[in-house]
């Protein structure tokens, strides 16, 4: 809600308000109307404004196993066009495929690829698995 839309709202003696974020002015305005202001707050907002509104080329979503393939294609749903997200944090072979299928571009690849301890032919083989279940998703 915009800060005239918030001043109209409040001069109409509503006594609460949900929505987007406001401006500073706007809470201020809220408060001073002595209306509760329950605005948005995710990290999908935050987000949004800082990245690519700054004109990140794409998003590294971390860490992706607080998140899930449904989450992500809900937030593709308000992003720019064709904006690439990059789940990152707990993605294996197991994974690739709902990530995919809901808008991922992409992955970022940690202990799934590489633990300390493990043989080089160790971490060929995953990634030989996580190469194999990205072709197959």
């Amino acid at each position: 809600m915009r800060e005239e839309r918030a001043a109209r709202a409040l001069r109409a003696t509503i006594a609460l308000s949900m929505g987007k974020p406001l401006p500073k002015a706007g809470v201020f305005a809220h408060g001073e109307a002595k209306v509760v202001a329950r605005k948005g707050a995710s990290f999908w907002t935050k987000i949004f404004a800082v990245n690519f509104a700054a004109g990140a080329d794409a998003l590294k979503l971390f860490p992706a196993e607080a998140s899930s393939p449904a989450a992500l294609r809900a937030m593709l749903t308000v992003l720019p066009p064709r904006s690439a997200v990059l789940p990152v944090g707990g993605i294996g072979p197991e994974v690739m495929g709902a990530w995919l299928a809901a808008g991922a571009a992409g992955f970022g690849i940690g202990s799934a690829l590489f633990r300390p301890g493990i043989s080089a032919d160790d971490a060929s083989q995953r990634a030989t698995r996580l190469v194999s279940a990205v072709r197959a998703a």
